[in-house]
């Protein structure tokens, strides 16, 4: 097959892809398409590959390719091992892959880079072992996270900055081995709790600063609150996470393939994800935490937001 780039003349990126040709001294004689692509792999960079691989894909998209092409194409672009691959560059062993680079082992990636063993991730860079993954860097053997960095070892994060070993956060930064937690800066095992910095330890707490310990705001003996916690944690069974979410991730793969996007973000969304996620306290888990040491229905109402904690 002969390649003109005019035969891409009703494509939307057209343009783009006349002005890649003029600017990398593309040669204008016609010329077979193996030979083209083969140019491409002679004589671009790395990152002029990236555009290319866009051109020759939106070209076998519409104008097509035959066997001998498509072997070409996946060797040019270096795509192996991989099937339903669309504008993209360095995959292997990867499936239903848009706009990406430097894909591997993974599915349902779209406008991504250096991905690994990963599936559903979007609009991410440095993903390894994770799924569900959106608008987020360095994210490492994880789940659910959705604009947010350097997290690892984590379940269901949003707009959240170097988190590890957490279930159920949302704006916080700095936080290790922690569950529910709204607005948080710099702390270690906090859980069900809002507004904090620099505190550590602390369980039901909120609107503090630099403390340790602390139980519905009240500092106490740090034995009694490692029992006090893993109690709690003893009533808080695993059970009880899929009705603890930041944020719900919809499982549309060929949404995941396509544009992502969250329809709940916006104005008062940090409210709507905090009402949301303790909407799951269920009774058996609302009267263990009413009989706990120093509660206090006001507080956990202010951290929960949750009107049954009113209620009689």
């Amino acid at each position: 097959m002969i390649f003109s780039i005019d035969k891409l003349a009703g494509v939307n990126n057209y343009r783009i892809y006349k002005n890649l040709t003029e600017k990398t001294n593309f040669p204008k004689e016609s010329m077979d398409l193996i030979d083209a692509m083969g140019w491409v792999q002679n004589h671009s960079s790395d990152e002029e590959k990236v555009l290319f691989s866009k051109l020759f894909s939106d070209w076998r998209t519409y104008v097509g390719m035959e066997s001998l092409e498509v072997e070409k194409f996946e060797e040019v672009f270096e795509i192996t091992n991989s099937q339903v691959i669309l504008s993209s560059f360095y995959i292997d062993s990867s499936s239903k892959v848009r706009d990406s680079e430097n894909i591997s082992n993974s599915k349902y990636i779209a406008f991504s880079k250096d991905v690994k063993n990963s599936e559903k991730v979007y609009s991410s860079e440095n993903v390894e072992n994770s799924q569900y993954i959106n608008a987020s860097l360095n994210i490492l053997d994880s789940a659910e996270i959705h604009d947010s960095s350097k997290v690892r070892y984590s379940q269901n994060i949003f707009n959240s900055d170097e988190i590890s070993n957490c279930y159920g956060v949302y704006s916080c930064e700095e936080v290790e081995d922690s569950l529910g937690i709204f607005n948080i800066s710099t702390g270690k095992e906090i859980y069900f709790s809002t507004d904090l910095e620099n505190c550590s330890y602390c369980l039901f707490c909120s609107g503090l600063k630099n403390k340790k310990f602390c139980l519905f705001n009240q500092e106490i003996n740090s034995k009694d609150w490692f029992v006090i916690k893993e109690l709690l944690l003893n009533e808080w069974s695993e059970e009880d996470k899929s009705l603890y979410k930041i944020v719900s991730f919809e499982d549309d793969k060929n949404e995941w393939y396509g544009f992502r996007y969250l329809s709940k973000t916006g104005v008062g969304f940090y409210y709507v994800a905090q009402k949301d996620f303790f909407q799951g306290l269920s009774s058996k888990f609302l009267k263990y935490i009413r009989s706990m040491p120093y509660y206090n229905e006001w507080l956990l109402y202010q951290i929960s937001l949750n009107p049954k904690i009113l209620e009689e």
